[in-house]
């Protein structure tokens, strides 16, 4: 190994200051938050990244395991097999869920 590159001076930018490379970008910066930091966009973005954590899946799993259990062991019957309502709390969470994860990526 040559030890050429090593004894190079770090490049600079054109100004000299760190920044430079930036200089484009200031014209489109207010589009930068889409949604702002008010408070839905706030509480959408701690949604987004409850849905990914192991204490949802654990929870929704529990619940859902809960929910067969009742329905197939006879203590109640709300939901019998197929199941068609636990279906609709599925389709019900991923119509709100996709919508909170997209605003959250945005953020």
């Amino acid at each position: 190994m040559s030890d050429a590159n090593h004894n190079q001076a770090p490049l600079r930018e054109p100004n000299g200051h760190p920044d430079h490379h930036y200089r484009f970008h200031m014209p489109y910066f207010h589009l930068n938050s889409v949604f702002g930091d008010d408070w839905f966009a706030l509480k959408a973005e701690r949604f987004a990244r409850f849905f990914g954590t192991p204490t949802f899946l654990i929870a929704q799993t529990v619940i859902v395991a809960v929910w067969i259990a009742v329905n197939m062991l006879g203590f109640t019957e709300f939901d019998v097999y197929p199941f068609i309502l636990l279906n609709l709390a599925f389709s019900l969470q991923a119509a709100y869920a996709a919508p909170l994860i997209l605003l959250g990526q945005t953020r």
